[in-house]
């Protein structure tokens, strides 16, 4: 280890002085790596990239352990949101050409060391936590940055005693070293990882989480929640809101189950064009591998992706303040409502204003193409394309109706597309031509289509009852009728029948004998799969719900019957059970 160059920053405040050190480091001492982390990092990056040598790395631990932690949950590569994520790549490289252009405008030039540790300083200041951590700077660190904190175990209670130190690269394949990009990297460590734990320790679950039924520190789901808010947080003061990085390491990650190390090098030449860049991506998924050619490799990093996707859905049920006071879980929320002790802690200046935080989040979320389902759904009812799309797609147009009187009623309702009614110029009872006022030309009909449609008006169903007329069951798609009605089969009833009834009974069944306003899986006297011993009439289907996807928790609910062909054992015969 070499220890480059020392230096303290040193600012007074109420007469008391609070002193900022900033550490310069060829090499990361091994304390401050985890087990993942190679230590030959430098030296196989140059074989690779300049003389094309497959990278073979070397770990402060056996390779039993580090086998151990590959297969870990933490490490298993998921594929869950392989879609968003390819979707934001291909939106950036489709908007920007490559991500090194994305990088450019979304996080400014490339500055150097010392300016960004003027800037860390006063980040430091502005959230009043100066003198609590030291910022140090390597070259060989295998991320852009991680916070590093030790002392006593929790379990003594004794958060005040624990030594914070930040750790950030100093290399060209750090993209958040630039003017912009490294404030976002204080938002991502200082102003979510090291404020969370500093608020963790004035926690009263922080020296026994299980008493609380609190996850482990070390568990998938608080893992997820914590690199899933950082991942958000690190957007807040950039140009541009893509979750383009947490996209990256998710996409590598799935591709590296296909690809050998070269091979996925060579991959993501299509969507980032820095060689060092490329090579921190292939490394960090490939490094648990005994062989780096081999396929597979190690999807912590998902968890970037994975959180901010999770928190991103469900912005309007999280309470924010709650969720910075500590190491909690979103769905740990409600468990520590009534216990946190809200009143002494640190929040970053971007959460000063909850409002228009929670603005920045949704308009991040919709940028992304992440937001909740319920905002989506709202979103298309708005504009009124779902509705209309839904009543085009069970117009009368593809269905052939042949009906006289199932055809007069459509006419009433307005169901007919316009190329129906366009050519609707014959007698609707005998096809043979009408005039003007709809008299038949031939007098064969001793009715008036036109009469005959207004006293269907007077009792017709209305537009969405109609529509479910034409729609059966699923095992038939269509709803058919006979293919020559006679014309004696249509028999006109008294208006008085109709008023006042929801659906078609068995006694209006010789008026529209092939149709019927009932689902057939619902039963009914009209579809002669109803026992009339039952207790209870049954309830009709209601149509309405054709028009969207069908759920289990429909409201038909019939009083089972005693004679059930398959009983179910333990269940009371009487009680209700969905059809």
């Amino acid at each position: 280890m070499k220890r480059k160059q020392s230096r303290k920053l040193v600012s007074s405040n109420h007469q008391q002085q609070k002193k900022i050190v900033f550490q310069n480091f060829e090499e990361t001492p091994n304390k401050y790596r985890s087990n993942i982390d190679p230590i030959n990092l430098e030296e196989q990056k140059l074989r690779f990239l300049h003389d094309g040598i497959t990278p073979q790395f070397q770990f402060k631990t056996d390779h039993g352990n580090i086998l151990d932690i590959t297969n870990s949950k933490k490490g298993q590569i998921r594929f869950d949101y392989l879609s968003e994520a390819t979707r934001i790549l291909e939106k950036v490289r489709m908007k920007f050409g490559c991500g090194d252009r994305y990088m450019e405008e979304a996080f400014g030039e490339s500055i150097e060391c010392d300016h960004a540790s003027a800037v860390v300083a006063r980040y430091m200041k502005e959230c009043g936590v100066e003198g609590m951590l030291t910022v140090s700077w390597s070259k060989d660190l295998s991320c852009s940055g991680c916070l590093r904190w030790f002392g006593p175990c929790n379990r003594y209670n004794k958060p005040e005693a624990r030594k914070y130190s930040l750790w950030m690269k100093n290399s060209l394949d750090n993209a958040f070293l630039r003017d912009k990009g490294i404030k976002c990297l204080a938002d991502h460590e200082i102003g979510t990882h090291f404020l969370r734990n500093l608020n963790d320790g004035l926690q009263p679950w922080f020296s026994d989480r299980p008493r609380f039924g609190l996850r482990g520190l070390k568990s998938q789901g608080l893992l997820e929640t914590e690199e899933g808010l950082a991942a958000i947080n690190t957007l807040l003061q950039s140009n541009h809101k893509m979750l383009f990085f947490p996209a990256l390491t998710y996409y590598t990650a799935c591709k590296a189950t296909e690809m050998s190390f070269q091979e996925l090098f060579d991959h993501l030449q299509f969507y980032i064009r820095d060689c060092n860049l490329r090579w921190k991506y292939v490394m960090r998924v490939k490094r648990g591998l005994h062989d780096t050619n081999d396929v597979g490799g190690y999807g912590k990093d998902q968890c970037y992706f994975t959180g901010a996707v999770d928190i991103l859905r469900n912005i309007d049920k999280i309470d924010f303040n709650l969720l910075y006071s500590g190491k909690v879980c979103i769905d740990e929320l409600p468990r520590v409502k009534r216990i946190a002790r809200l009143d002494c802690l640190k929040l970053p200046n971007f959460m000063r204003n909850m409002d228009e935080y929670r603005k920045q989040l949704k308009y991040i979320a919709t940028v992304n193409g992440l937001q909740s389902k319920s905002a989506k759904k709202s979103v298309k009812l708005k504009s009124g394309s779902r509705r209309n799309s839904s009543y085009r797609q069970f117009s009368m147009k593809s269905i052939a109706v042949n009906n006289a009187a199932c055809t007069g009623a459509f006419d009433s309702c307005d169901v007919q597309s316009e190329t129906d009614k366009s050519e609707s110029k014959s007698c609707k009872l005998c096809n043979s031509e009408s005039d003007i006022n709809g008299k038949c030309v031939a007098n064969c009909c001793n009715d008036d289509v036109n009469s005959l449609s207004s006293s269907f008006a007077i009792a017709s169903p209305s537009r969405a009852d109609a529509i479910r007329i034409a729609v059966d069951d699923q095992t038939s798609t269509r709803a058919t009728v006979n293919d020559s009605p006679s014309i004696s089969s249509a028999k006109t009833r008294p208006i008085s029948e109709y008023k006042g009834s929801g659906h078609l009974t068995a006694s209006s069944q010789s008026f529209c004998p092939s149709y019927t306003w009932q689902s057939v899986r619902t039963p009914s006297p009209a579809m002669s799969n109803y026992n009339d011993d039952c207790d209870e009439s049954p309830i009709p289907y209601s149509p309405s719900r054709w028009l969207r996807r069908r759920k289990m928790d429909s409201p038909n609910l019939l009083q089972r019957k005693q004679n059930c062909k398959d009983p179910v054992k333990d269940i009371n015969p009487t009680s209700i059970v969905r059809f």
